[in-house]
């Protein structure tokens, strides 16, 4: 986990308003994980039904989450909780705490769960929206089983990503399907739910109250 310890680096002077000692954390962890569980699997069953939706079901394979794209969306998850954690662990606490919560929700998969959630963070150094197009195109591609039957990209909407100051090689290297994006409009839902969970967590309700007014 020292990989990690460098996403904190930033954070490390803002103000830790609540505080909860080591004691408290398996419970707390206990709780979060059960939330952002129940998040997962309802982000998941919305992006089948909007593809459905979308009358682009006809080769849609896995229509529940399980294998790689349980994992990948727990990647997913956990580097936004990194991201916000700051806010409720000391400095000193912050890699021991989020050893605990990597183990607790990546479970058995930590290994292929700790690097995807490294590779959504590296790419998302540069541009927020990129490490959500990888993570769109991987559960896109799930769900329609790795075959080629995905709907390929329109031109308006690759002109559009593009843009918008997405680099069309992304677009390209990331198989980014009409599919893909119709995940895509997805994600900051899920974002939002899960560190909203986080705040519900630490029982920040002011913090939860002002997530779900914004667009993260």
């Amino acid at each position: 986990m020292d990989f990690l310890s460098k996403y904190f680096d930033n954070f490390d002077n803002r103000e830790n308003i609540y505080t909860f000692t080591a004691e408290h954390w398996n419970g707390l962890i206990s709780g979060l994980e059960k939330d952002i569980q129940e998040i997962r699997e309802l982000f998941y069953n919305k992006s089948v039904e909007t593809i459905k939706k979308s009358k682009h079901d006809i080769d849609i394979v896995n229509r529940k989450i399980d294998g790689k794209a349980e994992i990948v969306t727990k990647a997913f998850q956990l580097t936004n909780l990194i991201n916000f954690l700051p806010r409720y662990i000391q400095p000193s606490e912050r890699k021991e705490f989020s050893n605990i919560l990597f183990h607790k929700v990546s479970g058995k998969q930590f290994d292929k769960c700790y690097d995807f959630a490294v590779s959504y963070m590296e790419c998302g150094k540069s541009s927020s929206d990129k490490r959500k197009l990888f993570f769109s195109a991987d559960i896109t591609k799930y769900i329609y089983g790795y075959s080629s039957n995905a709907p390929p990209l329109s031109f308006p909407c690759l002109s559009s990503y593009i843009s918008n100051g997405v680099p069309r090689e992304i677009l390209i290297r990331a198989n980014i399907t009409n599919s893909t994006l119709l995940i895509f409009s997805l994600v900051p839902k899920l974002t939002r739910a899960t560190i909203i969970a986080l705040a519900l967590c630490f029982g920040d309700k002011e913090f939860a109250k002002e997530i779900k007014s914004e667009l993260i």
